[in-house]
């Protein structure tokens, strides 16, 4: 058996899962079929071995390594088929029935309000009862707790209303592509409540936040609330356009990123209070904390999963790589929500990681004999992630932005100054409120920067990809690029070790093939 890395077991279980989940259910049948091939070869493995050339005891154990491989990918299969069906299942069945129709529903908000193009609100309404409507007939349909698929609601020019609150309204209800969702007027949505104790005093500390971050720009308010604390309802229309129009939107949205950067203070205040070991605990604490107070979108789940992870990995002496800390975000985020998990925030947020896990290093190794250090270690993360998610933003916006990476290379610095800088004056424009005239000049500066950088990113033309062939030959074209990026180091390290000691073009076996005997050279 050859010396080759195998993958670990929850990376293995990780991409069983989103092969068996993703695909439609017609190829659900085949997910359960593969799943049980590699469950029946993992348990061979495990049981007995196949001949090689290595040793006995290095054998077996390679070989069940392997075992536990398959039956990982056996399991995520599993897993992620049956999640398919149910979701699916899931899906309101009120709509189809012609004599039948949606007339109203009553439920809590799963997450915060948000602005979108149009002058709409958008609530995602987690329904507790249903309004069915036939001729004169009128039916209520009760739900227990998780019993159905999130409502989508839009309401043209509608108020922000944050999560936990309890809403009724009446509307237009529609199947969309990616879930039911209603069109309604202002008149037409009653608020019932506003949620439990918790969520009044997390509304509150929103508000502050709020409040503070606008003190310390005037410009720069709506983006330093976006930044900080997610909240996007202040930020300009035009700027979003540019961010969006530039592919660098994951910028607006709360992640790793702009996690990092909170963790780092918490960390930094905590360390000489608590030690190493106990500050990283506190910072993911502090990170959950956080993600309860700007709300848990799929970046910012995935984020706090990952830290917490790599805390308890690390407090058990069992640290992982960063594809071993997302495989099980994967695997632990995916369950909780299947329905948020086939957005495209979800899905893009995970692919990125993948994307600096998996070609930010190789990019680096290629980059790193031409560049200084810092510049290749940005520009690395910028293509490792950009190459990654390049193929979904293929099919799903029919369009390619290579100015996006250099953009994204560029801002990344000011997002942090803006970012530090911001959380600076807002506690210090609470304390001293006239220190506004300091703050607010500097504030507004980094944000036409940054805002700046966007727009001239924004103004180079994207490449138009609106039919079948044209996308997948892109998407071919970036995967192939990416498969030999990835493949460069590997080919190096070959060729380094084909090159024997004598310029004549002897080699000795071992330096080509580890487990061969480590004799001499014939003379």
């Amino acid at each position: 058996m050859r010396d080759f890395p195998l993958p670990s077991v929850p990376a293995a279980a990780a991409t069983g899962l989103a092969l068996g989940f993703y695909p439609a259910s017609l190829v659900s049948g085949p997910a359960i079929a593969a799943a049980f091939i590699a469950a029946a070869a993992g348990i061979v493995l495990c049981v007995s071995g196949p001949a090689g050339s290595m040793p006995p005891m290095a054998l077996a154990r390679r070989s069940r390594s392997l075992g536990a491989t398959c039956l990982a990918l056996a399991v995520g299969l599993l897993a992620g088929a049956i999640l398919g069906r149910e979701l699916e299942d899931r899906s309101p069945s009120a709509g189809k029935d012609a004599s039948l129709r949606v007339a109203g529903i009553e439920g809590r908000l799963s997450c915060d309000s948000a602005a979108t193009r149009g002058g709409y609100r958008s609530y995602l309404v987690q329904p507790e009862s249903l309004i069915l409507a036939s001729g004169r007939a009128r039916a209520v349909l009760e739900f227990g707790f998780g019993g159905r698929q999130p409502i989508r609601v839009l309401v043209r020019g509608g108020a922000p209303i944050d999560a936990g609150a309890r809403v009724a309204l009446r509307g237009d209800f529609r199947q969309g592509d990616s879930g039911p969702v209603a069109f309604a007027l202002p008149g037409e949505m009653r608020l019932l409540d506003r949620g439990s104790a918790l969520d009044l005093i997390r509304s509150g500390l929103r508000d502050s936040c709020r409040t503070a971050l606008k003190r310390a720009g005037r410009d720069s308010a709506g983006l330093l609330e976006a930044l900080l604390i997610g909240v996007q309802d202040d930020l300009e229309l035009e700027d979003a356009a540019a961010f969006k129009a530039a592919g660098c939107s994951h910028i607006l949205a709360l992640s790793g990123q702009h996690l990092s950067v909170l963790a780092v203070l918490a960390l930094a205040c905590l360390r000489p209070l608590l030690g190493p070991f106990r500050a990283r605990f506190g910072a993911a604490i502090f990170a959950l904390a956080f993600m309860w107070l700007a709300g848990a979108g799929p970046s910012l789940l995935r984020s706090v999963l990952m830290v917490w992870i790599a805390a308890l990995a690390v407090r058990l002496d069992r640290p992982q790589t960063w594809l071993e800390l997302l495989s099980m975000a994967f695997i632990l985020a995916l369950p909780f929500d299947p329905a948020a998990a086939r957005s495209p925030g979800f899905t893009l947020s995970y692919t990125a990681i993948l994307g600096l896990a998996l070609l930010s290093p190789r990019f680096e190794f290629i980059l790193d004999p031409y560049l200084p250090s810092p510049v290749s270690k940005a520009l690395a993360a910028s293509l490792g992630a950009q190459f990654a998610v390049t193929p979904i933003l293929v099919f799903s916006f029919g369009t390619l932005q290579p100015a996006g990476i250099i953009a994204s290379v560029l801002a990344a610095p000011l997002v942090l100054a803006l970012m530090w800088w911001g959380m600076g004056a807002a506690l210090l424009c609470s304390a001293l409120p006239a220190a506004v005239w300091l703050v607010v000049p500097v504030s507004d500066g980094l944000y036409r920067l940054l805002v700046g950088t966007m727009r001239a990113a924004a103004s180079v033309p994207a490449l138009p990809l609106q039919d079948g062939a044209s996308q997948c030959l892109a998407s071919c074209a970036v995967v192939a690029a990416a498969a030999f990026v990835y493949a460069r180091p590997h080919a190096e390290h070959r060729r380094s070790l084909g090159r024997g000691p004598r310029s004549g073009g002897t080699t000795f076996p071992r330096l080509r093939r580890p487990e061969l005997p480590q004799s001499p050279p014939r003379g």
